[in-house]
Order: structure tokens, then C-alpha cells, then sequence
């Protein structure tokens, strides 16, 4: 969520920060580290987040012999490494060596390309989700003071059928004002949700809707208002939880 959070910043002002760089690489590869460490070592703890995720997951869906299993940690790991090869990560690279490092510079103008009046610029990524892993393809179109952001998920079906779609529409209609509205549509499996009575959800079509509003007074006086409302169904997507309710 930190690295959407700046990589949207990126989107609004044009320009990538060395400084904000710094924390996305480490923050975005979060996945893929952890995902390649595990499947390296020669000896993981049963604590383990990734061990615990493909256990219980593979368990869910009735494998129960880590011999077969459906899901396995080489298959999540291997599947990762396609985070490293993000549009956004390789300017992050570019961003804090070659121009900062090397020539002493602050900042990358964000690199696009031009589609008539409209920059464009594609992007790719792995994920993890409560039913296996996804690839997630983003498109962004980007005006002077406008950007949208367009999002295809495609599941791995290993242990079941997933797979969703988003747009985005992020403004500024002033320099201290931001406007964003997020519609999201989903076909998932049914979940067990719950705590010490659980209950499942049913399995479908499924969405969000989100609308934004991003206030500050000026740059020499940090203070500004922010608020968030919408709904959605239960399901998963990244940021939000997995019943279904209000978002206030």
C-alpha cells in the first residue's frame, strides 16, 4: 500500500523523488524477497508467513500431503520475479543511481509515452490473495493535471477461479486540492469469514465503489483535511477489509 501511495505521487506530480525511490524499492520487492528467502532456505520455521499462507490455503482446498500440494512456495516465488522487472521499479533503480548517485541530481521527470494530447505509460505485477497469487496488469493516462489508472488481476486458478478489474480517476483541481473516485469488479470463490462463528460468503461477481477528497492549506503549514467514503461487497482487494460494508 506504501508503494501504490507513492507511486501515485509520482502519477500527480510528474516526477520521481530519489528520496522516495529509497522507499519504494525495498517496500514494492516485499513480496518477492520474502518469497525467494523462504523457498531458498534449508530450514523455515512453522511460524513462517509464506509456509503459513501455502499450508493453509493448499489445506483449505483439501491438500493436505505437502507432497501434493497445488499451491507451493517455488511456484509463488518464481512467479514474483516479475516485480522486478515493474515499470516503476526500474525507474526507481534509474531514479536513486544514475540520477541521484551518479549525476547528484533530485529527480526523474516520470518517463511516458505519448498518445495524441495523452501520456501513457504500462506497468506489471505479481500479488498475493486470500485464493493464490495474480498477476496484475495497470495502464495510466496521464493529462497536465489528471491521471487515470486502469487495473486487470488475472488469478493463477490453481485452487480456484479468480480474477477482477479497476479504474481510477485521480484530479487535482487545484494545487491543494485532490479529487479521486476508485469502481472496482471482481469473480471470486466463496470465503470463510468470521471469528469464533464463521460463515461464508457467496461465491461471484463483487465491487467497490470509492470516492476521495484530498485538502491541505499550504505547503508552509502542514495541516489539511482528508476523507474517504464508498462500499463494497465481501472480497478481496488490496487496502481494504474482506466482508462487505461502508468505507468511511
Amino acid at each position: 500500500m506504501l508503494a501504490k501511495s507513492i507511486r501515485r505521487k509520482w502519477m500527480t506530480s510528474g516526477t520521481i523523488n530519489y528520496r522516495q525511490a529509497s522507499l519504494f524499492i525495498p517496500n514494492f520487492l516485499e513480496h518477492t524477497n520474502y518469497l525467494i528467502r523462504t523457498n531458498r532456505a534449508d530450514n523455515i520455521s512453522s511460524s513462517n508467513d509464506v509456509n503459513n499462507y501455502v499450508r493453509s490455503l493448499n489445506e483449505y482446498y483439501g491438500f493436505t500431503d505437502e507432497s501434493g500440494y497445488v499451491l507451493t512456495t517455488n511456484n509463488l516465488a518464481n512467479r514474483s520475479i516479475v516485480n522486478i522487472f515493474n515499470t516503476f521499479h526500474l525507474f526507481s533503480l534509474y531514479t536513486y543511481f544514475k540520477v541521484y548517485a551518479f549525476d547528484g541530481d533530485q529527480e526523474l521527470v516520470t518517463p511516458m509515452m505519448k498518445l495524441g494530447k495523452v501520456n501513457w505509460l504500462p506497468s506489471f505485477r505479481f500479488g498475493l490473495t486470500p485464493f493464490g497469487s495474480e498477476y496484475i496488469v495497470e495502464n495510466f493516462f496521464k493529462t497536465d493535471r489528471s491521471f487515470i489508472e486502469t487495473s486487470v488481476r488475472i488469478g493463477d486458478n490453481k485452487l480456484d477461479e479468480f480474477y477482477g478489474g479497476g479504474v481510477s480517476y485521480h484530479t487535482e483541481l487545484r494545487k491543494n486540492l485532490k479529487i479521486t473516485a476508485y469502481t472496482d469488479i471482481w469473480f471470486q470463490p466463496s470465503m470463510q469469514l468470521g471469528g469464533t462463528e464463521t460463515r461464508m460468503t457467496k461465491e461471484g461477481i463483487g465491487g467497490r465503489v470509492v470516492g476521495e477528497v484530498n485538502w491541505y492549506k499550504n505547503n508552509s503549514a502542514p495541516l489539511g483535511f482528508f476523507a474517504q467514503v464508498g462500499y463494497k461487497t465481501a472480497g478481496y482487494i488490496e487496502g481494504e477489509k474482506l466482508d462487505q460494508g461502508f468505507i468511511l
